[in-house]
């Protein structure tokens, strides 16, 4: 049983990790303040629920409930973020290479 909580817990935190990085990502061009709250507020669910499955609380099942729909929330929303070439790139690279063969 001590396996899976390690597991479980480990798995809360790399998910932690990865969406704090997701976030800050592709809201780098909202206010820091906002992007500080929302990010807050992803860490403390995180390691709310981290806390609360290594020690074994009894409210557990809800936090780790509203923790794995937020993560597939997160995981949704990433999934339909779009790839755009229209960004802010340096000269040298502002250009999309063209191949021609023959």
């Amino acid at each position: 049983m001590q396996k899976f909580r390690w597991l479980s817990v480990s798995m809360i935190l790399i998910t932690a990790v990865w969406g704090c990085l997701a976030l800050w990502f592709q809201l780098a061009l909202w206010p820091v303040a906002i992007v500080g709250s929302i990010l807050m507020a992803w860490l403390g669910l995180s390691i709310a629920a981290a806390i609360a499955l290594w020690r074994q609380h009894p409210g557990k099942q809800k936090l780790l409930g509203c923790y794995v729909l937020l993560v597939a929330i997160l995981l949704l929303w990433w999934q339909m973020i779009s790839p755009s070439h229209h960004k802010h790139w340096a000269d040298d690279v502002a250009q999309l290479l063209e191949s021609q063969i023959g």
